[in-house]
């Protein structure tokens, strides 16, 4: 039998046959498709169907020494071609890259210049508020301006203080590096001193009850449990948009009610927490505990998904991999990078692309079943079973979400290993205790996954 585009015998060695692994029956021999892929502007594709193939098909049917070396070379030299033709393109691009490098410089210096003036009139305004300071102390008791940055320290009092960190309601100062009430010889004491700068570094205060919040880890969204308000950890602005702190989901568990919801089931979409939670009463027969379980499981679930739907899904149409191109490409028309390393970076950024768009398919695809999971379990609900279906339902639900995180799992070993470094694993615990995946669960029993 002979390869139908160079006509030798198929062989065992560079003419081995290979056949499309995408089902379309077409076949040559490996030196030809080797050939092929010299000049092919895309991935690695069938030459008949043009459907991709898969990195780790290409590496086994080709050679791993193949593919790391003669191929990624061509592969190199194919992708910088490409780029340079579109240099001429580039060249407006260029011209304005320089411009906005002037524009940049100049508006450093105004801003140096702009400084320097801010500084005279900082130093003017502190005049002003020395003659007013000592006017209004003249003629009347001051006027503190109310803005609110922490809880008083006095144990018997209520109120808050102000930016003077004095209390407007007790009236009494506290102090602003160990946060002590002043009273008569007042001394800080070191390890307070030391208490309150580590807090000033690593918490903020809640832009609606001044509340003082830690953030350890996570993502930026913060819930404040006193007033029971989501806002930016970053820009300290309160969030009016779906909630997936943490705490959220902790303060969801002991309350009938949702303070905010996004709204009712949609047809396909993900239920609502709101939904899920107000189900829960017609079960009274059910012993509390249970209950709390299964609604902590639940929960867990629905915070996951939403997590990965709008923290890693939610950005669409990202630009930067085009314009981590244009800049490489702008820089090497104005002779800021050679040929070489322009080579290189090419190919090291289709790379990295490449990892992005399939950790992004992977999260997809535990989203979509998480989705799917969610809204079969939301159906059982409004059927009305009895709670001991709706708790298999619930085990069921579970074990099929563990089977996804592992089948996860293993793709992201797989494609770590093409890619030379990790996509990032999802964590099972159940009770605490980080497993590969969920087996046999016990009624009280409680999951969570961690990405």
């Amino acid at each position: 039998m002979a390869c139908q585009v160079c006509y030798e015998t198929f062989n065992n060695s560079v003419h081995k046959l290979i056949e499309c692994p995408k089902g379309c029956g077409y076949n040559c021999c490996k030196q030809c498709i080797r050939t092929y892929f010299k000049d092919i502007l895309g991935e690695p594709h069938c030459m008949n169907c043009k459907v991709e193939w898969d990195r780790e098909f290409v590496v086994i049917s080709l050679n791993k020494s193949y593919f790391n070396s003669e191929y990624k070379e061509n592969r190199k030299v194919t992708l910088m071609n490409f780029e340079k033709s579109r240099l001429p393109e580039t060249q407006q691009d260029a011209k304005m890259f320089v411009l906005e490098e002037e524009y940049k410089k100049s508006v450093e210096q105004i801003k140096i210049e702009n400084k320097n003036l801010q500084r005279d009139i900082l130093r003017n305004n502190r005049r002003i508020v020395s003659l007013h300071t000592a006017f209004i102390n003249s003629s009347k008791e001051k006027v503190e301006r109310k803005v609110f940055i922490m809880k008083c320290q006095s144990s018997t009092c209520n109120g808050f203080l102000s930016s003077s960190y004095k209390c407007d309601l007790c009236t009494k100062h506290t102090c602003s590096k160990c946060f002590d009430i002043i009273e008569e010889g007042h001394e800080c004491k070191p390890e307070n001193v030391e208490t309150v700068s580590l807090m000033k570094k690593e918490t903020k205060a809640c832009p609606n009850c001044a509340v003082r919040i830690y953030k350890i880890n996570g993502c930026d969204q913060m819930w404040c449990i006193e007033c029971h308000t989501a806002f930016s950890w970053n820009s300290g602005k309160i969030v009016n948009e779906v909630i997936h702190n943490p705490e959220y989901y902790d303060y969801m568990k002991s309350k009938g009610a949702v303070p905010r919801a996004a709204g009712d089931v949609l047809c396909g979409g993900l239920p609502t927490i709101h939904w899920l939670r107000n189900q829960l009463p017609l079960f009274p027969s059910a012993s509390q505990g249970r209950k709390d379980t299964m609604v902590a499981n639940l929960y867990s679930v629905h915070q996951f998904i939403t997590h990965i739907h709008h923290i890693y899904l939610g950005i669409v149409n990202d630009p930067s991999h085009q314009n981590e191109l244009k800049k490489l490409r702008i820089l090497h028309i104005l002779d800021r990078m050679d040929e070489t390393t322009f080579k290189d970076k090419i190919y090291r950024e289709h790379t990295k692309n490449s990892k992005k768009q399939k950790k992004m398919q992977l999260l997809q695809m535990v989203d979509n079943v998480g989705t799917d999971l969610l809204q079969n379990f939301s159906q059982a609900m409004e059927q009305k079973i009895p709670f001991e279906a709706l708790l298999d339902k619930s085990f069921e639900m579970l074990y099929a979400f563990s089977g996804i995180m592992k089948y996860f799992n293993s793709l992201v070993e797989k494609y770590s290993n093409l890619f030379g470094s990790s996509i990032g694993q999802i964590g099972i615990y159940v009770n605490g205790m980080k497993v590969d995946e969920i087996e046999a669960l016990q009624e009280f029993d409680t999951v969570k996954y961690r990405y």
